[in-house]
């Protein structure tokens, strides 16, 4: 992997020591690009002259199959929607939910983790049973299969986590969480927000029943894009009503004579997207799939691995993310004692440029540690939180 050629192919790279692709990643020159050019050429020439529509179409298509392989999915499987939100709104809307039903969520979610369940709670009567850590003092225990398994009962209707979670960076037990749900007959929804690009994945081995992902963070790909997978036997059983239908969900060609549903998980499309952000996500994925995942995770591993173990050894600081790759991924969580992580990101920014984000819940500095990162940079973080922490010493 030459780290150097990768970082010039990505603008925003030579500007901040960029450490935020947990939030939004930067994207490669290649997907800019792709971006602009297509936009130019339908608006220019006529979105809707036949050769054009024609050129787009062709285009938008050929970025199904590129994000179903690269999760190792079938084309079929998958649906292009516009970030994760989507994905897991597909599902929370697509159960015929009763009063009393239960969804069980781990306690390490993203907002889009838990608001669709507490909107059912409010509005269906369904109960949300919440497992893991119940305090932000608590947040490094380990999530396991055996909290998930304590939950279910016969009342029990979906399992919703995250692969990787987004406030601590702990790598979830998902393969055995999908291996207890199919034995109990749940839909297990897995949020892919944090993992897809950081870490080789496949959600077939993983064996969940649906995986909702984004195309701007970890895969580098622009704002408003991403996908959700729908493992065949759930779309052939019909196991989720759609949040709505429009002309993209449908095969036939006229209303009037009678509409079929598309087969494939195409059915969870409504209407029309920007085609051009998706083809340039399209590109953003090759540009990944050239460096290869297994390399890209491995250079995480490598980069953040270094990072936790030195920040350990920092008095005031408390690290919240699991030191082993195993159980962990790109992000790496930690409180610097006698800051708010809020001002610390400011002043990691404003004196050191370094791009971070801060956490609600455990209050953390959050880094996100991408492979086009270089040692120099873990390394002047790291000199950064040395600085912060002995001046509140």
């Amino acid at each position: 992997m030459d780290v150097e050629e990768i970082r010039r192919c990505i603008p925003a790279l030579s500007k901040h020591v960029y450490m935020n692709t947990g939030s939004s990643g930067p994207c490669p020159r290649v997907v800019v690009e792709s971006l602009v050019d297509s936009e130019r050429f339908q608006n220019y020439e006529g979105p809707v002259v036949p050769d054009v529509a024609e050129s787009l179409h062709l285009r938008y298509a050929s970025v199904r199959p590129r994000v179903a392989r690269f999760v190792g999915a079938d084309p079929d499987e998958i649906a292009l929607l516009q970030n994760t939100s989507e994905g897991v709104n597909t599902v929370a809307a697509g159960i015929d939910w009763r009063e009393g039903d239960e969804v069980v969520i781990s306690a390490l979610e993203h907002s889009t983790g838990y608001l669709p369940w507490f909107y059912l709670r409010d509005t269906k009567g369904i109960k949300v049973k919440i497992v893991g850590p119940q305090s932000p003092s608590d947040a490094v225990r380990e999530i396991t299969v055996a909290d998930v398994r304590s939950a279910l009962t016969a009342r029990t209707r979906l399992i919703c986590m995250s692969h990787v979670a987004y406030c601590t960076g702990a790598r979830l037990p998902v393969e055995e969480v999908a291996e207890l749900a199919a034995g109990r007959g749940i839909p297990f929804l897995v949020d892919g927000a944090q993992a897809v690009g950081a870490i080789d994945l496949d959600v077939h081995e993983i064996g969940c029943d649906f995986y909702a992902l984004p195309g701007q963070k970890w895969l580098l790909g622009p704002e408003g894009t991403g996908a959700f997978y729908c493992r065949r036997d759930r779309l052939e059983a019909g196991t989720l009503g759609l949040r709505g239908v429009a002309w993209a969900s449908i095969d036939s060609s006229s209303i009037w004579d009678g509409y079929r549903l598309k087969a494939s998980a195409a059915r969870f499309e409504l209407a029309t997207v920007n085609a051009s952000t998706f083809v340039a996500l399209g590109e953003a994925i090759d540009f990944l799939s050239r460096v290869g995942m297994r390399e890209i995770e491995a250079r995480i591993a490598g980069l953040c691995g270094h990072l936790k173990r030195e920040l350990l050894k920092v008095p005031g600081v408390l690290l919240f993310t699991p030191v082993e790759a195993s159980r962990s991924a790109g992000l790496v969580a930690f409180d610097i004692g006698g800051w708010e992580p809020e001002r610390a990101c400011e002043a990691l920014f404003e004196r050191w440029n370094i791009v971070t984000r801060s956490i609600p819940w455990p209050r953390a500095v959050r880094a996100s540690i991408h492979f086009f990162n270089t040692e120099e940079e873990v390394e002047l973080l790291l000199k950064a939180v040395r600085a912060l922490a002995g001046e509140r010493a």
